[in-house]
């Protein structure tokens, strides 16, 4: 490892651990948290590939009705470092993009992390966007490189012939197997070193009224999922599970980055409806998961199937959309467990949330997290307020937030001006300093000037 990677990595791993040793404080690990700002680094190599040497601990465990397979941290490296010698073998470069259509979690973490170790540049999407919608993303990005699952080989549009396509799982005409990508090197030798602010990755989220908006991030990006780590309350040797939608910002977040900085392990476990909601309790109970981290919709089917929670979990959050109060009130009748809500955007990561040392507030979803200053500003008159749009703090520019719009420098202006990032999402501040959402900005009535 070069000395701009050791460095980097110490300084990674301070970070994290002072937000660790602070977990029952919130208000001091906010206080005394300060963002890691490296000149270089490149989180697959300065921090995976570092944690991964001789670790035996289990990274990933996969749960699938035809097999069931473990892939230890060290073996996640190595095969990892596999897959990234076959890319470039096969042409791929720094500064290249590579589009992932994958709802295999395994193919995921290794395709991910190769990808970064060559300095390419990540577009992440859910595997169940429409062919129309792939189109549109193929069409702005221009990926030299699709890796998909093959079953989703159809959604991707044939008018791109010079695109590199990769199946994972299959055989599909015209594409190369993933597979292949075994037969390769287990060391890997990156070409230069990554500056922290090269671009990571682009996330395709969705937007208002049917749009799509891609939002850009550089290799600052993994320093700015710690506030989440932190969030989450994940330990080293935690067993992990996240309900998630694959290739969402939310699965990158709570299936990659944050249980790989805690050194936790991941169980990829599937859920679609409350027909396997019953199936999801078992293997929370026989995989003696600690930590939960599931869509609103997924503990909903939790609580309707009426099983119990194993004992050995002592985390349970909601992601991807507001956990309503009738919701926490059902996990807490069942269970006598809070569902701990937070806050986030693809543009900022986490953002909010009700950590360890909060009492979880009826609808709340929680304080800054560590790294995060906020202001509430009320729509109609600009001014701070009690309640209004939740605004960041650009003076101490967090790690998380986007470098910006892919391809939008306008919208990319509009929602950083005035020293302040706009989320254009609503919320209310108690007495304590807890915020509760509220809504959208474009919902509200402004008086026209």
């Amino acid at each position: 490892m070069s000395s701009h990677g050791l460095s980097a990595t110490r300084g990674f791993l301070a970070a994290r651990d002072l937000l660790r040793a602070l977990r029952d404080d919130h208000e001091a690990a906010a206080a005394r948290f300060c963002w890691p700002r490296p000149e270089h680094f490149n989180w697959a190599l300065d921090w995976f590939d570092r944690v991964a040497v001789d670790n035996t601990r289990v990274a990933v465990r996969v749960l699938a009705p035809e097999h069931q397979s473990s892939v230890t941290y060290a073996e996640l490296s190595e095969s990892s470092s596999r897959v990234a010698n076959w890319l470039r073998r096969l042409g791929l470069r720094r500064g290249q993009r590579v589009l992932l259509l994958l709802d295999d979690q395994l193919a995921f973490c290794e395709a991910t992390l190769a990808v970064m170790k060559l300095g390419a540049v990540l577009v992440l999407a859910r595997a169940t966007m429409t062919a129309a919608a792939v189109s549109e993303v193929v069409g702005r990005v221009g990926p030299a490189f699709v890796i998909a699952a093959a079953h989703l080989a159809d959604a991707l549009p044939a008018t791109q012939p010079r695109v590199t396509r990769i199946c994972v799982g299959g055989k599909v005409p015209g594409w190369r197997a993933y597979a292949d990508a075994y037969l390769e090197r287990r060391s890997f030798s990156p070409d230069g070193v990554t500056a922290v602010d090269d671009p990571l990755l682009i996330y395709v989220a969705s937007g208002g009224a049917g749009r799509i908006r891609m939002v850009c991030h550089t290799h600052a990006h993994p320093i700015g999922t710690l506030p989440g780590t932190y969030w989450s309350g994940l330990l080293p040797g935690d067993v992990h599970v996240a309900v998630t939608h694959p290739g969402s910002p939310e699965h990158a977040w709570s299936s990659f980055f944050e249980p790989f900085n805690a050194e936790a392990s991941i169980v990829a476990a599937s859920w679609t409806d409350d027909v396997s909601a019953r199936s999801l309790l078992d293997v929370l109970g026989e995989e003696r998961v600690s930590s939960l981290c599931a869509m609103p919709a997924a503990w909903a089917a939790l609580t309707r199937a009426k099983g119990q929670l194993p004992t050995s979990l002592r985390e349970a959050r909601s992601v991807g959309a507001p956990c309503t109060l009738d919701l926490a009130e059902r996990a807490r009748a069942a269970w006598g467990i809070e569902v701990r809500d937070g806050y986030g955007q693809a543009e900022t990561g986490a953002l909010v949330g009700t950590t360890q040392s909060l009492a979880a507030q009826p609808g709340a979803i929680g304080k800054p997290l560590p790294g995060y200053s906020i202001v509430l500003f009320d729509p109609r008159t600009g001014q701070p307020a009690a309640e209004g749009e939740i605004c960041v703090e650009l003076a101490q520019r967090p790690a998380g937030l986007m470098s910006g719009y892919f391809g939008d420098a306008e919208a990319t202006a509009a929602s950083c001006r005035g020293g302040f990032y706009r989320t254009g999402d609503l919320a209310r501040r108690d007495a304590a300093g807890c915020l509760t959402y509220v809504g959208r900005v474009a919902d509200v009535s402004i008086p026209a000037p």
